[in-house]
């Protein structure tokens, strides 16, 4: 269970995204929650290889549902990786309000981002940019980290649950890969 993150690798499965699609369209539909996109339409294209019927009823990825039904190691998963759309929504927010005020490149923004999370107060843009930066700066290095863990080290880098849990904060020097947690 460890290429689920968008970063190249399979993930759960077509099915598992059409069944997370048809059940967030019910909520719209429904009037139940109105912040997703509506699915129009889908089909099946012709002389695919019928799927088994199981594949049908199970989720998407880091969107999955509770109300799916799941093998135990996507049970856990999913419970290790329960605020992983917040975090993920925290890092690219912080990562994009640098590079929009500031044109900074990858290592600028990086080292922003640090200084932010490291307590430094964001200067010379609207108060709540500043406060939004401030807020997620945390989340946004420890994510950044453990996506780079992932691209140039190794696939199997653990999702730093307990490290997001309390909003991102540690000591100068931690890193969130297998050997730093």
């Amino acid at each position: 269970m460890f290429c689920h993150y968008g970063v190249g690798g399979p993930a759960f499965g077509a099915w598992r995204e059409l069944a997370a699609h048809v059940m967030t369209t019910n909520w719209v539909l429904t009037g139940e929650f109105a912040g997703f996109p509506v699915m129009y339409h889908w089909r099946i294209l012709p002389d695919s290889a019928p799927l088994p019927e199981e594949l049908a009823d199970i989720d998407r990825g880091l969107a999955i549902s509770s109300r799916f039904e799941v093998a135990n190691d996507e049970r856990a998963f999913f419970d290790r990786h329960r605020n992983y759309d917040r975090c993920y929504a925290a890092m690219y927010t912080g990562q994009w309000l640098v590079a929009e005020f500031f044109g900074a490149g990858r290592a600028q923004r990086e080292a922003s981002l640090r200084a932010y999370a490291a307590g430094g107060v964001p200067t010379g843009i609207p108060d709540t940019a500043a406060a939004i930066r401030t807020r997620d700066a945390p989340v946004a290095v420890a994510m950044t980290e453990f996506f780079d863990l992932l691209r140039y080290e190794t696939r199997r880098a653990p999702y730093p649950a307990e490290l997001l849990a309390g909003g991102g904060r540690r000591g100068p020097g931690d890193r969130a890969g297998p050997d730093h947690q």
